[in-house]
């Protein structure tokens, strides 16, 4: 498992919860797959940021792996609306917590 992150300071704040944790995944730093090797995850999770970040980085990405989870805390339909213009195969589910709906994406992207 690979995780990135945006910033020096959020990085660190990851690296030091996974520690807690006991949890053994590689940390990078970098926007979305750009610290990534083309190829080198199957699956992506983006999640706990708005639809508009998701979308950047979907739209910045240099390549996409086979499945992406998604799940934006705002912006739902944007996201939605988005992975269908493409044609993706989607599938949503939606989970409550505290008295919230979220939405989540299970997509398969089209092959470029």
């Amino acid at each position: 498992m690979v995780a990135t992150e945006l910033r020096p300071t959020t990085l660190a704040a990851l690296r030091a919860d996974l520690e807690r944790s006991g949890a053994s995944v590689e940390t990078r730093l970098g926007r979305g797959f750009a610290p990534l090797a083309p190829g080198e995850v199957d699956i992506a999770v983006i999640a706990g940021m708005g639809g508009r970040s998701i979308i950047g980085i979907l739209e910045a990405a240099p390549w996409l792996p086979a499945t992406l989870v998604l799940q934006p805390v705002q912006d739902v339909a944007m996201v939605r609306e988005w992975v269908a213009r493409r044609g993706w195969a989607f599938e949503e589910r939606t989970a409550r917590q505290r008295g919230r709906d979220y939405s989540a994406f299970r997509v398969t992207p089209a092959p470029a």
